[in-house]
């Protein structure tokens, strides 16, 4: 299905345009390293939370509308980095609506193992995928930091964002099967908003409830590799 190529190259490309320029626009804005922590870990502890949520809806309400919600809530948060004026605050609001359009990657691998039904099959997209991220990723880095050096190149870049948000949302609406779950329609309007509170308690407490001490060293791996990548981000 060429289609989920398509998106997995436009989640690519949105993220390498935003993290060559983002910094800079921060520092642009006279935001500190301690701002820029305040920001990201703000939306890192939205995304812990929301991350489950999603995956359990994605199985109530269907992957493709849950997709475009989050897609829709990128473009939110790019539009209103548009219009934030130089503004901190609203750089800070604008991350965390984003925040709410995190699990776009985790349900585009949803729908792999939706469509492509045996081990082959997902094996042979999973090996074709890391071209297409590579090429992204190097053409979306090039042109951000190209963009970012022109009058107003920082607005251009996020003007850009928004277009790939939207061209992406009309891609997973369009061409993605319709998998909406109709069974059960009348409850779930009402049912959706307490699901969702029950999920967020729920990943609070497995968080508490992992056996930190047996994976301990897989955490300090991570946590190791997250601190540097971060630190790389804030000072370079």
């Amino acid at each position: 299905m060429k289609v989920l190529y398509v998106l997995f190259a436009m989640d690519i490309l949105n993220m390498a345009i935003i993290l060559p320029v983002f910094n800079g626009f921060l520092k642009s804005l006279g935001s500190t390293p301690f701002t820029n922590g305040i920001i990201n870990s703000s939306c890192a502890f939205i995304s812990l939370l929301w991350n489950p949520v999603v995956g359990s809806l994605s199985d109530q309400v269907g992957r493709r509308n849950l997709l475009a919600k989050c897609l829709t809530a990128n473009l939110l948060g790019n539009v209103v980095l548009i219009f934030s004026s130089g503004s901190l605050l609203m750089v800070y609001f604008s991350k965390l609506i984003s925040a709410f359009g995190s699990p776009v990657n985790i349900l585009l691998k949803t729908l792999v193992t939706d469509v492509y039904k045996t081990d082959e099959e997902k094996k042979a997209f999973f090996n074709k995928t890391p071209l297409v991220i590579s090429v992204m990723f190097i053409a979306g880095s090039l042109l951000s930091g190209f963009m970012s050096e022109a009058e107003n190149g920082f607005i251009k870049v996020f003007i850009l964002l928004s277009c790939i948000n939207c061209i992406t949302i009309y891609v997973a609406s369009t061409y993605l099967p319709d998998d909406t779950k109709t069974n059960r329609k009348t409850s779930n309007n009402n049912s959706l908003t307490k699901k969702a509170v029950e999920e967020i308690k729920s990943a609070v407490l497995n968080i508490k409830s992992i056996n930190w001490s047996r994976y301990w060293d897989i955490f300090a791996l991570k946590g190791a590799y997250e601190v540097e990548k971060w630190a790389m981000f804030f000072f370079l």
